[in-house]
């Protein structure tokens, strides 16, 4: 449910218990203040991002392109899932919730890796070429693939890369 939508329902409910307890002639005032800022603290603390629901009891996601569960251990505070028939984008649970068509599509002789290299080989790639940083999630040249050039998403066979020239 998203806030504006909570905020509304929250409103909707103290307006149910005041006039109930206003009718009968009674002030209930403070009790009403404290009983809303519960219920919008509540509202908010249990707040689940779109296609997402509190409602999973084996408390794991499925990913894109990832036949490995998502899973969060039963004593973590994750508490928002996907909705059935909705994927993780990402092994990762700040990672929206997307339907199947909604996942990323990596490109012809790519694969999506949860862990590959920070530096993507590319022709002409010098072999001194310093690459330091952790791995990456996403789309990577498949095996015996490297980057057409540095600034390419295509990929191609090492074999097909063009000669280099020096002078």
């Amino acid at each position: 449910m998203q806030d504006s939508m909570k905020t509304t329902t929250v409103l909707k409910y103290h307006q149910f218990l005041s006039s109930r307890y206003l009718t009968k002639g009674k002030n209930m005032k403070t009790e009403m203040c404290v009983i809303f800022a519960v219920l919008m603290i509540s509202a908010l603390a249990s707040a689940c991002r779109p296609n997402e629901t509190t409602k999973n009891r084996k408390r794991c996601d499925k990913v894109c392109f990832i036949d490995e569960l998502l899973c969060a251990p039963k004593d973590s505070a994750q508490k928002c899932f996907c909705k059935p028939g909705y994927l993780r984008l990402a092994y990762d649970f700040r990672a929206p919730c997307v339907l199947p068509k909604d996942c990323i599509k990596c490109g012809k002789n790519q694969e999506y890796l949860m862990c590959g290299p920070a530096c993507r080989e590319y022709c002409g790639m010098p072999e001194d070429e310093i690459c330091q940083g952790e791995c990456m999630q996403g789309c990577f040249c498949k095996e015996g693939y490297v980057l057409r050039s540095k600034d390419s998403d295509e990929c191609i066979l090492r074999s097909e890369c063009p000669p280099i020239y020096y002078s």
